[in-house]
């Protein structure tokens, strides 16, 4: 600087080239945004790919701006630049972009999000100027105006703030971005990184240090100027990774909430949904192995459902041999990190599944334990983790409405097959198990025998005693008729006092046999009359019930209390 004279930038700035850096940020910045538009719509792992790119783009962008502008005062200005710090601010640049354009590059964008990102984008492109100013090499000295530079970063930050806040309302439905709207957000960019570097450059002098101050503000070094701007990156990248960590948490639990979702429709949907949660504690556990037991009532626990390739696995509870029998006692969690140095204990469960730590939690159905729920890994982990641990407590609490609904549900199909008083197979039940036995019969060419059995004068016998001791009459006859037929015999309640006996594999001359040992047992008080047929291996289930009703009909006729074979 001649004659010790101050001298400002602005008073060489090419227009020409002004106009051009421009443009080539607007350019750059429009198709960073068509970048960050494609990884809008992919998957994690290009979404990630993308986004670096975009980020990328746009900081180099940002950067060949100020650099185009800056090599126009290089001649006239006599000075050059430290490479180190010109790569600095590059960095600068790309890393600040890539975060900004990260942010608001989601499906959802809240606006304190929008006010983070264009925070982060102020400061980036801050960075990048006052960095690379910092790096210029000259003899004169350099002093900065505080006040020019506070507006220079306020430009920065409001033009960043329109632009990313344009890019953020364009999300829609199909998370499009329209080509007019990435323009729009392009050239607040480029505003934001022309509007802080020429009033940057408007706040610093060349030459001699004054006396006093040179502007209207407080005088700053450039060392002085660096400290502040990393100190306020520091602090912007700590509130990024909390509101990052933030993010996470709540994609976390909405993907668990989903999840949970799925397991109640499941269960009010399906009258066993068993299954569905240990497929469930696989998905948000990360577990490689869900197991539910439930004791059989013979000293054992039995896997009634489980995911991957678990299969079905018997445990002995007997006290100090089951962990999980421990925890079905105690209705007290555990974990387990390494189940192979526990010697003897659930050894059907680790040489079945392979597992090595786990997680047991007791499924408790008003305070009574009524199973356990077993999530397991097949390598070894030093803790599970406060999530996975409440994930596994509120699937455990799933477990025992999913259990108590199964149980219901398989009462109310007993009871709907079953008759009430004799606890024989009613009508229904003896419907479906004639035409399973007629095609059985079919399949296997053997005789397939019915008989229809009425009490012989039930009617007088309730006017007489009364309907308690009638009752009591049609119960005791079903008690003794099942301790006298076989396996495979049925004998049900056809309706009132009439039964259907039902006799697979057994001709019509056995039958008989089978049908004295019945009337023999009956209470002493009544008798009863019985019609037989074998079926033809032609006829229907209903025609073949038909002709021994006929034959029931015919013993009747002919003074009740014997057989008929129609």
């Amino acid at each position: 600087m001649e004659g010790g004279a101050t001298r400002h930038l602005l008073t060489d700035v090419d227009p020409g080239l002004a106009i051009v850096s421009f443009v080539a940020a607007v350019a750059t910045a429009f198709v960073a945004l068509e970048i960050a538009a494609r990884a809008l719509r992919a998957d994690a792992p290009q979404r990630r790919r993308l986004l670096i790119v975009s980020g990328l783009t746009m900081g180099c962008g940002i950067w060949g701006m100020h650099f185009l502008a800056m090599l126009g005062l290089e001649d006239s200005h006599g000075f050059s630049f430290r490479i180190d710090l010109v790569l600095l601010s590059v960095v600068f640049a790309a890393a600040g972009s890539t975060i900004s354009l990260s942010l608001v590059a989601q499906p959802r964008v809240t606006r304190s999000r929008v006010f983070l990102s264009a925070s982060f984008m102020g400061l980036a492109v801050s960075a990048m100027h006052y960095t690379s100013m910092a790096g210029i090499r000259s003899d004169a000295s350099m002093t900065w105006d505080v006040t020019l530079v506070v507006v220079s970063m306020v430009i920065a930050y409001a033009a960043s703030l329109l632009a990313l806040g344009s890019v953020a309302s364009m999300q829609g439905e199909n998370t499009e971005w329209s080509p007019l709207g990435r323009l729009g957000a392009a050239t607040s960019l480029g505003i934001a990184v022309a509007g802080l570097h020429y009033t940057g450059m408007a706040a610093v002098t060349f030459g001699p240090a004054p006396p006093g101050s040179t502007g209207t503000g407080l005088d700053l070094g450039s060392s002085a100027l660096a400290t502040i701007l990393g100190l306020g990156a520091s602090v912007l990248l700590l509130v990024v990774t909390i509101d990052g960590s933030r993010h996470k948490r709540r994609a976390e639990m909405a993907g668990d909430l989903a999840i949970f979702a799925r397991v109640s429709r499941d269960i009010g949907r399906r009258g066993d949904a068993r299954t569905t949660i240990c497929v469930a504690a696989q998905e948000l556990i990360g577990c490689d192995v869900a197991m539910l037991f439930e004791p059989d009532g013979d000293g054992r626990l039995v896997a009634r459902a489980w995911s991957g390739d678990a299969g079905p696995i018997q445990v002995d509870v007997a006290e100090g041999r089951s962990i999980a029998g421990d925890v079905l006692r105690t209705a007290r969690r555990r974990f387990i990190p390494d189940m192979q140095v526990i010697a003897g204990t659930d050894r059907a469960v680790i040489e079945r599944t392979g597992v090595v730590s786990v997680v047991i939690e007791p499924v408790l159905l008003d305070e009574r334990s009524i199973g356990v729920l077993l999530c397991g890994w097949t390598s070894r982990i030093s803790a599970p983790g406060e999530r996975r641990l409440a994930i596994s407590a509120l699937l455990a609490a799933e477990s025992a409405v999913a259990i108590e609904r199964a149980d219901l549900v398989a009462r109310l199909r007993e009871q709907a097959l079953v008759d009430g008083l004799t606890g024989l197979p009613n009508r229904r039940a003896l419907d479906m198990a004639l035409d399973q036995g007629v095609k059985r019969a079919d399949r296997s060419g053997q005789p397939f025998t019915v008989a229809m059995v009425d009490v012989d004068r039930f009617k007088a016998f309730n006017d007489t005693y009364g309907h308690p001791e009638g009752d009591r009459i049609l119960a005791e006859i079903a008690g003794a008729w099942r301790a006298e037929l076989r396996g495979d015999d049925i004998v049900g309640r056809f309706g009132g006092e009439e039964f259907l006996l039902l006799l697979p594999g057994v001709d019509g001359q056995i039958a008989g046999s089978v049908i004295e040992r019945l009337r023999s047992s009956m209470p002493t008080e009544v008798t009863c009359s019985f019609g037989v047929a074998t079926w033809d291996r032609v006829e229907g289930a209903t025609t073949l019930v038909a002709r021994a009703d006929a034959a029931l009909y015919a013993a009747k006729v002919a003074g009740r209390d014997r057989v008929v074979v129609g």
